[in-house]
């Protein structure tokens, strides 16, 4: 609807847009008119609330102030959790035309200083609202020596960095293999000439191939890939880890990895000269590369060496 009259003033509805230096727009849901709200009229509205706004009109264009909130949009804020003597608050990273207010009990045990996900708790409309209370969701356990530009990509998509103790102490406990007792129940292919391919930048590699030519003069292909169930079962901790981060993230200088680094980075990666649990694939090629067959299992394999692509690329 277009912004409606009610004596000198109009009405209408729409979402907040809110700006750093702490005012808010309210796009008209149908004539699309911006209305502008000053911080102290937004009544306790939240950046995405459906709301209802009385606004007039003067020379620089439609201001109004919120009369009521129809839908609160679901709220994160990540900052810096402060500890003050009677509450927490936060030091966002976005700022907000609000103070934030922590209750204790509230702060699911966050330290001061410590980089936080929040989540808002839902007002009703009223005058004089300057402070909006909170809730601690979530930790995002980021280095407090990490970069200034990470850190604000990390808590703006609220990407996990650092693993829970008990996450950190399962990984060490399942990267202790008993690699004797695995080879009496995998195939032995430690001799075979396998390598890895992979970026100049990369830290963990999980797969490596090798070719060979046949006396019969068909190839033996040999893909291989990390082992990460031999470690890890399906109730197991490190795979709840795993499916609630669902995968790595990479940066240009570092990682975000999807298991920690004890299992990422080595045991779980085919360094080369290193003894390591892989599940294979063998495809038997025939001179025109066509599968002549192929077989899957579980071996122990050492790799010979690590490749880059831009090594490779002259040979290709």
């Amino acid at each position: 609807m277009r912004p409606r009259k009610k004596g000198k003033r109009l009405r209408a509805r729409g979402r907040v847009s809110w700006n750093p230096k702490g005012f808010a727009f309210i796009v008209d849901s149908d004539s699309k008119a911006d209305i502008f709200v000053s911080r102290g009229d937004l009544s306790g509205a939240m950046d995405g609330d459906l709301v209802e706004v009385s606004a007039n009109r003067d020379k620089k264009g439609l201001r109004g102030k919120v009369t009521s909130i129809i839908r609160h949009k679901e709220l994160t804020i990540a900052g810096h959790y402060r500890r003050l003597k009677k509450w927490g608050t936060i030091s966002p990273f976005k700022p907000l035309p609000y103070n934030i207010m922590i209750p204790f009990g509230s702060e699911d045990n966050a330290r001061d200083g410590e980089i936080v996900i929040a989540k808002l708790d839902s007002v009703k409309a009223g005058p004089r609202i300057r402070t909006l209370t909170a809730k601690v969701i979530d930790h995002l356990r980021i280095p407090e020596n990490a970069d200034p530009d990470l850190i604000q990509v990390v808590s703006r998509h609220a990407l996990p960095w650092l693993f829970s103790r008990e996450v950190e102490k399962a990984a060490k406990d399942a990267s202790k293999i008993d690699y004797d007792r695995e080879l009496g129940k995998r195939r032995d292919i430690r001799k075979r000439l396998l390598f890895t391919i992979d970026g100049r930048d990369a830290k963990d590699f999980d797969d490596a191939i090798g070719i060979e030519k046949l006396p019969d003069g068909t190839y033996l292909l040999t893909v291989a890939i990390a082992d990460v169930t031999a470690l890890i079962d399906r109730s197991h901790v490190l795979d709840k880890e795993a499916f609630k981060r669902s995968f790595s993230v990479y940066f240009p200088d570092t990682a975000i990895p999807m298991l920690p680094r004890v299992l990422s980075d080595d045991v779980l990666s085919l360094k080369p000269g290193e003894d390591r649990l892989a599940v294979v694939v063998e495809m038997r090629l025939g001179k025109s590369g066509k599968i002549i067959n192929h077989t899957f299992y579980e071996a122990v394999l050492r790799s010979r060496a690590r490749l880059c692509y831009e090594d490779l690329g002259p040979y290709l």
